[in-house]
């Protein structure tokens, strides 16, 4: 969190220097934002917060979930994101861009519903460490 933290003024910076971003480009949504309600408002903040708070229990998530799990949920999370911004924002996607949060969606819904294929016991036992061996031979 801290490191993407700092990350942030580097990535300003570098958007401004390269032309990406000008003043001006950043006013205007600035302006619309202003002329939202204050429940939108509250809708930005809150996933502003969820953002944060989902960024710090990601160590969490990948101990206790499979990481192809864990990226999945991630790539839902980006997709609302976009989804979020598009609606405060009142802009439009491309085709492309509509295409590719389209596919990302539907991959995440078939994985989702994609039969759990259970493990056995010999795979089970080849991903964890066996220290009986090493207490017995200490």
């Amino acid at each position: 969190l801290i490191q993407q933290t700092f990350m942030v003024p580097i990535i300003i910076f570098w958007a401004l220097f390269t032309g990406e971003v000008t003043i001006e480009s950043i006013d205007i949504p600035m302006q619309q934002l202003a002329e939202q309600g204050w429940i939108m408002h509250l809708v930005l903040l809150g996933t502003c917060l969820g953002g944060c708070i989902i960024g710090a229990v990601y160590a969490e998530c990948y101990k206790k979930f499979p990481a192809t799990a864990v990226t999945v949920a991630s790539n839902v999370i980006k997709f609302l994101s976009v989804f979020m911004g598009v609606y405060v924002f009142n802009t439009r996607l491309s085709f492309v861009q509509s295409l590719g949060l389209l596919l990302s969606i539907v991959a995440g819904v078939w994985y989702s519903i994609l039969p759990k294929v259970p493990r056995t016991r010999e795979a089970a036992r080849a991903t964890k460490l066996d220290t009986t061996n090493l207490e017995s031979k200490a």
